[in-house]
């Protein structure tokens, strides 16, 4: 049976990102930055000896510096564990277990945008398969969100996150709200397609915006250029992609409609 690492250790593991801060930033023991932090802790905690404080830690982190090396390296690996299982269940379409793992993967240190864009794919699609579930539209906008404000630089998250916009709000939000929506993933395709101009799926998610207020001529032109932006993908077989087919259906359906 795996035995579990001494409970004075895990306590002390959990104290050490507030407990180091005031000395990791010290400039000098005597320093007026220092003298300022033992006045604010005396403040707040009342008259202690933080210097003898310090030095009884220190002395503690050296005594356990094996102990808590090997139980980073143990958080580590399980952080890097889930988070690999994580994207494996993403891939074979198991929605659901793939948040819970990349959950986990947060809970072992492994924080970043990609992480949370992966949240965001996996609860999309998991409102998606449950007629867009209004909170599991707010969960994947939410995690979107977060992976932007980590890493404004994952430029898929901005078109996913606009798709999250168009079917989970656009289409089931209230006549007030739906303008809302429909300019928010406006202004997200619109930063996607800069980074990507060529995507032909920029091209058909904005040709639906524009057809949910009616904008019939608008559209018609995004199909278009959805129709060039997938031949220039595949020259020599762009008709055999079923992607094309569709959207130049789409869009001989809305030339029908224009003629008298």
């Amino acid at each position: 049976m795996r035995q579990k690492p001494a409970r004075g250790i895990f306590h002390l593991i959990k104290a050490l990102p507030v407990l180091l801060l005031p000395f990791l930033v010290s400039c000098g023991e005597d320093s007026w930055l220092h003298r300022m932090r033992d006045k604010r802790l005396e403040k707040i905690y009342g008259r202690r000896d933080f210097r003898r404080e310090k030095q009884d830690l220190e002395r503690e982190i050296r005594e356990n510096e094996r102990e808590i090396r090997e139980l980073y390296e143990k958080i580590s690996k399980q952080a890097v564990a889930y988070r690999k299982l994580a994207y494996l269940f993403a891939e074979s379409g198991a929605f659901q277990q793939c948040v819970e793992h990349a959950r986990l993967a947060e809970r072992y240190g492994s924080i970043d945008g990609e992480i949370r864009q992966l949240q965001g794919l996996c609860l999309g699609n998991l409102a998606s398969q449950n007629n867009w579930d209004p909170s599991l539209v707010r969960e994947a906008e939410k995690a979107y969100l977060s992976a932007l404000e980590l890493n404004a630089g994952l430029i898929e998250a901005k078109f996913e996150l606009a798709l999250v916009y168009f079917y989970g709000y656009v289409q089931k939000a209230k006549e007030g709200e739906m303008a809302y929506y429909r300019e928010k993933a406006k202004s997200l395709l619109e930063d996607y397609r800069r980074e990507i101009p060529r995507d032909p799926r920029g091209y058909q998610l904005m040709a639906q915006l524009y057809l949910s207020e009616g904008r019939k001529e608008e559209a018609k032109k995004e199909l278009l250029l959805a129709l060039d932006a997938l031949r220039a993908e595949d020259p020599q077989n762009f008709e055999k992609n079923s992607a094309y087919h569709e959207t130049r259906r789409n869009l001989e359906l809305l030339q029908d409609e224009s003629r008298p």
